[in-house]
Parts: structure tokens; C-alpha cells; sequence
């Protein structure tokens, strides 16, 4: 019985180790080669001794590491956009991401290729005008707000909000960002917010990085006073 049961550990322990190699496998391959074809120029025919995934996964990182975007058509024929935005993020390229044929943008979280293409290389390069290149309008905005955060740019929050109302959620949401994690002190930040409960948390964050107290007496809300004055107590509580 015992020698059963050791067997059957064998067994199981092979068979969980043969799943990890055929689920990670590929992947290390891909990570090798795209190391490889950075240092070596390894010659693409290298990729021949592979087969199905594992050999797409071989010439997309040869195609990364060297630009060479003819590997998209001749060897991705369908997934070609992908190979392109792949190549353009990791060259740092935008012009690539017109290469892309599918250039639309779908359902509530606005998926698309293509504007993860500029977006992507917007966030690399701090460039709000690639942020301005996607069809998403969210797309656009959350670029932005992650560019204005970094560059710790009000300027860049004040360009969603002249959008529209409809833009106020990113305008809002950009500026307690950039006040937060650039512990802003100026009050009048907050004034530039919308959203009665951004406003407030605005007031939080700058009464505690300018040791100003008073200014958690500006937190207000007409329609849920009673959050208000929590947040508020809150506030006072931070001098405490």
C-alpha cells in the first residue's frame, strides 16, 4: 500500500511539473529571445526549430528587438495588429501604431488596440499629444491623467476639464491625483473640482501636507451633509 501510495505522489507531482512546463515553457522562450535578439541579432530562421505558439512567440521577440515589422505580416497574417503595437510600444515607435488595421473601440472600458498603441507609448514618453491620438474619449483622458500625475502638471488636468461636463469624472479625478501625490498645498486646487466628495478629499490631502488645519472646515456637501461632517472629523483628526 505504501509503495502505491509513493507512486501515486510520483505521478502526481510529474504531471503538475509536465502542466508547468507546457504553460510556462513558451513564455521563457519568447523572454530568452527577446534578450537574445537585443544582444546577438539572432537570425530569424532560428525560429523554424519551434513550433505553433512557441515559434510566434520567438519571431514577435525578434520582431520587438529589432523593429522589423515585416515579421507582422509575413508571419502573423491575422494577429498582425497585435504584433504591430507589441513592436511600436517596445521601440517606442507611434508611427507603427498606424500600421494597425482595427482601429475600433468597444464596450464600456473602451478595449481597442489601437489606442492601447499610443496610449501605452504616451505613458513611456510622457507625450499628451500621442494621449490626444486615441478614438476613446476615456482612453484620451485617462492617458492624460496618468502623464499629468507623473509630471505632477496641473495644466495637463485643466485640458480634460475644458473638454466638457461630460469629462468632469477624469478632470476630477486627475487633479486629487496630481494634488495627492505631489502634496500640493495650494487650497485653491480643490477649487478647480467638481465632484463634491473629490473636493473634500482634496481639502483632506492639502490640510495635511500644509499643516492647515482650518482647512478642514471647507468640506461641504448639500446633498449627504452627514458624510460631510464625517469627513470633516476625519480631517481634524489628522491634527490630533
Amino acid at each position: 500500500m505504501k509503495n502505491k501510495n509513493g507512486f501515486g505522489k510520483v505521478f502526481l507531482i510529474s504531471s503538475i511539473l509536465v502542466v508547468i512546463v507546457i504553460i510556462i515553457g513558451p513564455i521563457l522562450i519568447y523572454f530568452a529571445f527577446l534578450q537574445k535578439n537585443s544582444t546577438n541579432e539572432v537570425i530569424i530562421e532560428e525560429c523554424e526549430s519551434y513550433e505553433g505558439y512557441t515559434k510566434q512567440l520567438c519571431y514577435l521577440g525578434h520582431a520587438q528587438s529589432t523593429g522589423d515589422t515585416s515579421i507582422c505580416e509575413g508571419y502573423f497574417k491575422e494577429n498582425s495588429d497585435y504584433c504591430y503595437k507589441e513592436v511600436a510600444i517596445t521601440q517606442k515607435d507611434s508611427s507603427l501604431c498606424e500600421e494597425i488595421k482595427d482601429r475600433s473601440v468597444d464596450g464600456f472600458y473602451e478595449d481597442s488596440i489601437y489606442d492601447e498603441c499610443y496610449t501605452d507609448i504616451a505613458k513611456e514618453l510622457n507625450d499628451i499629444a500621442l494621449c490626444e491620438k486615441a478614438n476613446g474619449e476615456n482612453n484620451k483622458d485617462s492617458c492624460l491623467g496618468i502623464i499629468a500625475k507623473e509630471l505632477l502638471d496641473i495644466s495637463i488636468c485643466d485640458k480634460i476639464m475644458d473638454k466638457g461636463n461630460d469629462r468632469n469624472y477624469y478632470g476630477d479625478q486627475c487633479y486629487v491625483l496630481v494634488v495627492r501625490v505631489g502634496k500640493m498645498t495650494d487650497p485653491l486646487l480643490c477649487e478647480k473640482i467638481e465632484s463634491s466628495w473629490s473636493k473634500n478629499g482634496c481639502y483632506i490631502d492639502v490640510a495635511k501636507f500644509s499643516g492647515d488645519e482650518s482647512l478642514c472646515e471647507k468640506i461641504s456637501d448639500e446633498d449627504d451633509p452627514r458624510t460631510a461632517e464625517s469627513l470633516k472629523t476625519d480631517c481634524h483628526r489628522n491634527f490630533n
